[in-house]
């Protein structure tokens, strides 16, 4: 009979919370530290901020100072204990060895992608009124459906996540016409939105007090007024981003005059050939399908042609009387798709960056549908 080492005690709780207590028999100083190993598991899925980050960190020190001047105090106090057995100390050490292997593969950030459930934070506009910047969500990971947010890898920057409304499956039909999404020709419904709205108005601070009496809730009322003080003072237009509910309701003040603005081409459209989409009126495409074959023209190459290299980045796609050539030499007749693809839009639908900019989404980059939002 012999006590246990009061360095083997620190050891065993430095690499593994809680494991040291057990070492000098104390259990349940064991399990109570050893809730502390899921403050830094949970940190890599929660989105906090800063100084939220710092309150953690300062609160893990004190623990670790706690727990180390606990160890010294009962191995100050312990009684005879046994000798470690070989089994025992094999338990140990695979404890510890499971401990810095899962952690090491968690922390990796691609193995966070196979994780079931992780939380993000909203940090832009593009999909307001639904989620707003700031909020925090929690995805799942899998397959997503019509018309559901979802979380993404970004496809120009795989690092990034964006979260946008999926409005085309794989083998949809998809066009926009006059700001609404046709899949297969029929309309999007029931899906709260935003548009900029020219707003007409002959004085300013009328115009604001009548808005502010309109608009009673805090939030919706600050969005509003964010770029308020750089408009004229007296006659002007006023662009805002704006639902239907809020366009008509300011539609109603007294003196001013209200429509929804037609976004002209700031940048070059996916898939537009002649530079004649717009966002409010866009395609149509078609979203390719894992195993379906589709006759290649000159008409849907544009928008399938980037799909198609991104598969195959060996190949040369090119053009030719008519006809689409890999390499430049063998004629590409029809091609079969090896990935589902997904197009994506924000509900901001003039404040976003998505598929109508950048393209389709593949299902390797897909994360999951958003399941809970938190305000």
């Amino acid at each position: 009979m012999k006590k246990r080492k009061l360095l083997v005690a620190l050891l065993f709780n430095l690499v593994f919370t809680g494991l040291g207590f057990w070492y000098l028999g104390k259990r349940i100083a064991a399990i109570v530290f050893g809730v502390f190993l899921l403050v830094p598991l949970l940190a890599l899925y929660l989105p906090i901020q800063p100084q939220e980050a710092l309150t953690a960190l300062g609160l893990l020190v004190i623990g670790w100072l706690i727990m180390m001047g606990l160890t010294i105090m009962y191995w100050k106090r312990q009684t005879d204990m046994p000798e470690m057995k070989a089994k025992r100390w094999v338990l140990y050490l695979v404890a510890i060895v499971i401990w810095n292997v899962a952690f090491s593969t968690i922390s990796e950030p691609k193995m966070l992608d196979k994780i079931a459930i992780r939380s993000f934070t909203i940090p832009t506009g593009s999909m307001s009124p639904t989620l707003d910047i700031g909020d925090y969500l929690i995805a799942s990971r899998g397959a997503i459906t019509n018309y559901e947010p979802a979380v993404f890898k970004y496809p120009k920057k795989p690092s990034e996540y964006y979260v946008k409304r999926c409005v085309g499956l794989p083998g949809d039909s998809l066009i926009i016409k006059e700001s609404v999404v046709y899949q297969n020709n029929v309309p999007e419904l029931g899906i709260e939105l935003k548009h900029i709205y020219a707003i007409g108005y002959s004085n300013k601070n009328e115009l604001q007090t009548a808005v502010k009496k309109v608009f009673s809730a805090e939030s919706e009322l600050e969005q509003l007024m964010l770029d308020f003080d750089l408009l004229p003072k007296e006659k002007g237009v006023w662009n805002a981003h704006l639902t239907k509910e809020q366009a008509d309701k300011i539609g109603n003040i007294k003196g001013v005059s209200i429509s929804q603005f037609s976004m002209p081409n700031y940048e070059k459209l996916y898939g537009d050939k002649n530079d004649s989409w717009t966002v409010d009126n866009y395609g149509p495409i078609w979203v390719p399908r894992k195993g379906q074959s589709v006759a290649l023209t000159i008409k849907n190459s544009p928008f399938l042609w980037p799909v198609i290299k991104a598969e195959h980045p060996e190949w040369e796609i090119c053009p030719k009387d008519g006809q689409i050539y890999k390499n430049c030499s063998d004629i590409l007749l029809d091609y079969k798709f090896e990935r589902d693809y997904y197009f994506m839009m924000g509900d901001n639908r003039h404040n976003s960056q998505d598929s109508r900019f950048w393209g389709f989404v593949s299902e390797d980059l897909i994360y999951g549908p958003v399941w809970k939002v938190f305000k």
